[in-house]
């Protein structure tokens, strides 16, 4: 039955009494009109209506869109004109209504935001104003507001973009709370994380009602809001104030027990025993506690607590490296071996095969004094002043350390071994032309104290008077020669005429020349106590005749022994319980301090 009644310009439907402009007594039937599809790629779109008027009030958005899609405006709405939009769209993309306030065909959400309709069940109704020119939302089924945040993701969103500690614009969105409160998040009806209202984070187990860091597994925050810390396992403070931010690692339940701390001076202390270090790696594991660092390789060494290297300090305090392998420890510079200590305990320096607690391949340098087993101090057994033999050879022993150099001039005029029955001594042969030829002894210490320092020369000489010669020098330091000049007994008896150092003219010098005859000389002292010296004999002769030579038999160095010699060890010295060998020979330097050598020992 239908009935129709128009009364007082109302007009009612299913009803006699109309109190309303239009009164419906019933049901009311909005036709939906053709489907409204979306940009298959997304992005914005806009409802065009019908130009000539209204066609219908209820549409379906559909569509696969690939990417999320927004409705920017209606056009051709006509005043007061509703329409509901039903969100039928199948992708899992987001379907947003645009807010804005420019262009007649806009929408105003009446949030001043974005809002999004859901697929599946999201619907908007939206009526039209002409006195204002736009279209306004009245109604919303299912919406994902823009003021909520949702798990599967929020758009249109303004993030705040002012400092960290800032005051957040009212505009922005963010997730927290906008007053002075903490800020909880739980599972199970449990608290799992806090942001105090001061910004510091806690992760872990808490009371809601405590704010304090005590009790945290993970706490974050700068130490003036820490204000309690048992119980607290990790701890990173970062702080804006006056003290240096931190990293911390601390003991289950002990609040005092720092296991890590990394300081923001880049200074880490780890070991249970140290909030404060002072290195970059600072390790210390408490009072009279040994702490180390371990070094294993997997099964090649094992990784019990007696595998592997260990380098770290004792409870007693001392450093210890601990090569816990049946292994060798190697040194290494320059990426090349330079030291190892095998594991028998052999140091090896310079070669990797040590077969005695201390082998060295190379040379070696000892600054103070070397002991070779359990030598008792030096004494001399010599009375006080008495004279010591520093170096000496008869013809008996031979002179086979003594070299020669050849200055200039003939080669068969030089320093050469005698003959036959003379085969221990050395000869200086003239042969009647320009020459210059030395002859060296070996070197030879002279002991600090020594005193009255003299050579001792035993010679034959038959060398042509006035022509040819020999002269003595000696040197500390193997460049400078000095000429021996004066002596106690058989010294030079007069000048000679030898060839000058370039062989081509003479040279003037005292010398031994023209005796004939066997001869003892002596030198004056020579100061030169403490230092090492060498002798030269200098053969020069001129091109008158060869006639005669120079026949060395002997020579010693002679000093008077210091008034107290020995005492206690002495730098630069080699102390001996028992023998000393060696393979080739000894330079006797200041042994002969202390006891007389004669000779060389080979």
């Amino acid at each position: 039955m239908f009935t129709f009644v128009v009364f007082g310009q109302n007009v009612g439907i299913g009803t006699n009494t109309p109190l309303a402009k239009l009164d419906i007594a019933g049901d009311l039937a909005l036709r939906e009109g053709p489907a409204i599809s979306v940009p298959s790629i997304g992005g914005s779109f806009s409802i065009t209506l019908n130009a000539t008027g209204p066609d219908n009030s209820f549409y379906r958005v559909r569509g696969v869109p690939s990417a999320p899609f927004t409705l920017t405006g209606i056009a051709n709405a006509t005043d007061g004109q509703f329409i509901t939009l039903l969100n039928v769209t199948t992708g899992n993309q987001q379907f947003t209504i645009k807010n804005a306030d420019v262009f007649a065909s806009d929408i105003l959400t009446g949030t001043g935001k974005d809002m999004v309709i859901p697929a599946g069940g999201g619907a908007v109704t939206l009526q039209y104003s002409v006195g204002s020119s736009r279209w306004y939302v009245t109604s919303v089924v299912n919406e994902l507001s823009i003021n909520e945040w949702h798990a599967k993701g929020n758009s249109g969103t303004t993030a705040p973009s002012g400092a960290v500690s800032a005051t957040i614009p009212a505009t922005d969105n963010y997730m927290g709370t906008a007053d002075a409160k903490d800020f909880v998040l739980g599972t199970n009806q449990t608290e799992r994380v806090r942001v105090l209202s001061t910004g510091d984070v806690g992760i872990g187990a808490k009371t809601a009602t405590d704010a304090t860091a005590s009790g945290r597994t993970l706490f974050f925050g700068e130490a003036a809001n820490i204000t309690g810390t048992s119980g607290v396992d990790m701890i990173i403070d970062n702080d804006n104030n006056t003290t240096n931010s931190e990293f911390r690692i601390k003991k289950d339940g002990d609040g005092a027990s720092v296991l890590l701390v990394t300081q923001e001076s880049n200074e880490t202390g780890i070991g249970g025993n140290i909030a404060d270090p002072v290195t970059t790696l600072h390790q210390d594991a408490g009072n009279a506690t040994a702490t180390y660092h371990k070094f294993s390789a997997g099964t090649t060494t094992g990784q019990t607590s007696t595998d592997g290297f260990d380098i770290g300090v004792a409870a007693s305090g001392n450093a210890e490296l601990k090569q816990r392998e049946n292994l060798p420890m190697l040194f290494y510079t320059n990426n090349t071996e330079v030291a190892r200590i095998d594991n028998a305990g052999n140091v090896g320096v310079g070669n990797t095969s040590p077969d005695d607690k201390l082998d060295v391949t190379g040379s070696a340098q000892i600054s103070s004094y070397l002991k070779v087993g359990n030598p008792s101090a030096p004494a001399s057994t010599l009375a006080s002043q008495s004279y010591v033999k520093l170096y000496g050879w008869a013809g008996g022993q031979g002179p086979q350390d003594w070299t020669k150099g050849d200055l200039c001039g003939s080669s068969t005029a030089d320093w050469g071994y005698g003959s036959a029955a003379y085969s221990l001594t050395i000869v200086y042969n003239n042969v009647g032309s320009y020459s210059r030829k030395y002859l060296y002894s070996p070197w030879s210490w002279v002991p600090t104290g020594a005193t009255n320092i003299f050579a001792e020369i035993n010679f034959w000489c038959s060398l042509e008077n006035d022509n040819d010669g020999v002269f003595l020098e000696y040197t500390t330091d193997g460049t400078t020669f000095t000429k021996v000049t004066s002596f106690a007994q058989g010294g030079y008896p007069d000048n000679a005429n030898g060839g000058n150092t370039s062989c081509n003219g003479t040279d003037n010098q005292s010398c031994w020349n023209g005796i004939n005859g066997y001869l003892l000389s002596r030198t004056n002292a020579i100061s030169i106590a403490g230092n090492w010296i060498r002798f030269r004999f200098t053969g020069f002769e001129n091109n008158s005749n060869s006639t005669g030579d120079f026949e060395l038999y002997g020579f010693n160095l002679v000093c008077t022994a210091p008034a107290t010699v020995g005492g206690t060890f002495a730098s630069g010295n080699v102390y001996a319980e028992k023998n000393v060998y060696a393979g080739s020979n000894v330079l006797m330097g200041d042994v002969a301090e202390y006891f007389q050598v004669n000779g060389i020992t080979e």
